[in-house]
């Protein structure tokens, strides 16, 4: 039996970016001799072995704020967070450990000045991604999630500027669609292609190695 495995397959840049500083605070905590809790604001990354592991090493994953001490570390994770929630936990002292993932950041940035300019904004993504929601803290509230062409095509669109992007993870195929069906809706339109070139090299690697073998197999967490 021959077995394929696929030259893109591991963790980004980004993801891999998180787990070696979530490692590296485990390890000084251990060397210290250290019982300083140590938080996840929501999970670090989508797979549940290395959350797993990192809770094994003293770190505790929330989901809510009020569930983090004053003072406390807290990890931010690979798909960020909205402005607010770094605010917050500035206020509350705590030394904050931004993991978000450095293509994701820059999103953020671009939202925010689309925004300060008077621009709308779109974001091709799912509505309740981790990655979606801190953009679209980041937008001042002028943002509107499309999940799919078929949405974007039963959409209306004012007359002011609009500006998209994407999340990193969405699918190319997808965005590609959801961007030619805006052309022809909106007439004041610019497109930022942000999928992450990694995603982008997964999905086309994933299309050519399924269309060659009989079986195929993803290992890893969903989302």
């Amino acid at each position: 039996m021959k077995i394929v495995r696929a030259q893109s397959s591991g963790f980004c840049f980004g993801v891999r970016n998180a787990v070696t500083k979530a490692y590296d605070l485990i390890e000084d905590n251990k060397k210290n001799n250290s019982e300083e809790p140590m938080y996840m604001l929501g999970e670090l990354i989508h797979n549940k072995i290395v959350i797993n592991e990192l809770k094994e090493g003293g770190m505790k994953t929330v989901n809510e704020l009020d569930d983090i001490p004053e003072g406390s570390r807290v990890m931010i994770r690979a798909h960020g967070v909205p402005p607010q929630i770094i605010d917050q936990l500035e206020l509350k002292k705590c030394e904050v450990i931004d993991c978000t993932c450095p293509f994701v950041s820059k999103i953020h940035k671009l939202a925010k000045k689309a925004a300060s300019e008077g621009s709308s904004i779109i974001i091709a993504g799912s509505a309740n991604h981790p990655e979606v929601v801190g953009i679209v803290g980041e937008a001042s509230g002028k943002a509107v999630v499309i999940e799919s062409p078929e949405q974007a095509e039963s959409m209306e669109f004012d007359e002011g500027k609009w500006v998209i992007y994407s999340q990193t993870t969405y699918s190319v195929d997808k965005f590609e669609k959801i961007c030619d069906i805006l052309k022809n809706k909106i007439a004041n339109f610019e497109i930022f292609d942000t999928i992450c070139i990694t995603t982008e090299n997964r999905q086309k690697e994933a299309e050519r190695i399924a269309s060659t073998v009989d079986m195929m197999f993803v290992i890893g967490s969903k989302g």
